[in-house]
């Protein structure tokens, strides 16, 4: 261990052991990663880099509601793991993510961090390209028959896509209803390519 790992503490993502700056998880976790994988969802490919159950679904959870927005370097990394193993040879124009509603006391969105994160690895500019344009409930509080009706109609795109290729970025993916919606709007507005990418996502 040098200079830098003691003055900057690292912890794996998933069980939160300590590793060194270079490592993105201990041995014992990295044995256990499962490969990649793709779901379709609105009609584009969605890659995903873990299912969303055990640990995966613990650090993602931990990420988005335990205030852990420090690992999102680490959740990207593997998340262009799987642009690279399911989207490989794709180019995208922009990256952009789902949006949140924002009244003017929201400062974060995780998944446009992830989104700024991942955009710099594909040399591809991160923009806003989606508007939330009513204040939804919470999804993972509803039914699935719930959660369709809850996002229908709640995006706009926020200016003409005529042609363009997208990547979309989010955290989670279980019922796919709310990409579903990101990905129509997008292709409405003209996008001529739009593809996804998230950190975990439900097989089935």
């Amino acid at each position: 261990m040098n200079i830098s790992d003691i003055l900057f503490t690292r912890r794996c993502p998933f069980c939160e052991s300590v590793i060194s700056l270079s490592e993105t998880e201990c041995k014992s976790c990295r044995d256990g990663l499962p490969e990649p994988f793709r779901i379709n969802i609105g009609g584009s490919v969605c890659a995903c880099a873990f299912p969303y159950e055990g640990d995966f679904r613990a650090a993602i959870l931990k990420y988005k509601f335990g205030g852990r927005h420090f690992i999102a370097g680490a959740l990207s990394e593997y998340m262009c793991g799987a642009i690279d193993k399911i989207l490989g040879g794709r180019e995208f124009d922009f990256v952009t993510y789902v949006p949140q509603y924002r009244p003017k006391k929201y400062k974060f969105n995780h998944s446009g961090l992830l989104a700024r994160k991942i955009s710099k690895r594909l040399s591809a500019p991160c923009r806003e390209l989606l508007i939330k344009t009513v204040k939804t409930a919470k999804q993972h509080e509803l039914s699935l028959a719930q959660r369709k009706i809850n996002v229908k109609n709640a995006f706009s795109a926020a200016g003409d896509l005529s042609g363009k290729r997208i990547l979309l970025v989010d955290d989670i993916a279980t019922t796919g209803y709310t990409l579903s919606e990101c990905i129509y709007t997008l292709k409405r507005a003209g996008a001529s390519d739009v593809c996804a990418v998230v950190f975990c996502a439900s097989r089935g």
